[in-house]
Parts: C-alpha cells; sequence; structure tokens
C-alpha cells in the first residue's frame, strides 16, 4: 500500500476509483485469493521513495524512518485511514487479509548520526 499513492500532499488523502484499498482488497475475496499486505510506512526500494510521500522531502524538520516527531505524526496520520480498512479484511474477520508487514528493509536505511532509531 504505497503512502504517496493515497496521500498525495499533506493531509490529502484520496482512495476513489483505482485506489480504493477496501474495494481491492474485496476483489481478491471475491477470487478466492489471500492477501499478504504491506501498509508501509516504508514498503520497498523499488517503489518511488519507499512509498514515503514527497511532501516529507521539503520538511526540513522530518527525518525519516527514526522516532521524529514530525515524521512520527504523519505516520499516525496516514496509518489511521490505512489500518482500519486493513483491520475490516482481516481474515478473522472473513476477509482476505493473512498477515501484515508494517516496515521493509529497515536494516538498509542509514541511521542518523545521533543514533536515534525506532527500537525502543
Amino acid at each position: 500500500v504505497p503512502w504517496n499513492y493515497h496521500e498525495t500532499s499533506k493531509g490529502k488523502f484520496d482512495f476513489r476509483g483505482e485506489r480504493n484499498l477496501n474495494e481491492f482488497l474485496k476483489t481478491c475475496q471475491k477470487l478466492d485469493m489471500f492477501v499478504i499486505i504491506r501498509p508501509g510506512p516504508y514498503i520497498c526500494a523499488e517503489w518511488d521513495f519507499g512509498g514515503l510521500p514527497a511532501y516529507l522531502v521539503a520538511d526540513p524538520d522530518v527525518e525519516y524512518r527514526t522516532k521524529n516527531k514530525a515524521y512520527l505524526e504523519a505516520v499516525d496520520r496516514y496509518l489511521s485511514k490505512v489500518l482500519p480498512i486493513i483491520v475490516a479484511n482481516q481474515v478473522t474477520r472473513g476477509g482476505p487479509i493473512v498477515l501484515v508487514q508494517n516496515e521493509n528493509e529497515y536494516g538498509f536505511w542509514d541511521v542518523p548520526a545521533d543514533g536515534r532509531i525506532f527500537s525502543t
């Protein structure tokens, strides 16, 4: 689920038409397919900026994939839109989702000089 595909600018989400994640998952279910979903925030190196929205680059206060407050606020805003769709479509609720991978390729990202990363 590319974050930058659904939040095209800060706070502007689009889940209509071909971006309709819920409809996509319902179609998978109708076709008797199971889904392993990767909502991010970072989905893969092969997708532009790993799926992170471009508006993050313009914000000098954002440190990507860290415990940085500005970054985590943006992640929370995104996940608050995506997770309800995922939860409603879990296999335990009759949907097609059997697995959720919440991050990808984390070890390949540069750690900030001060060493602040997601770990507690």
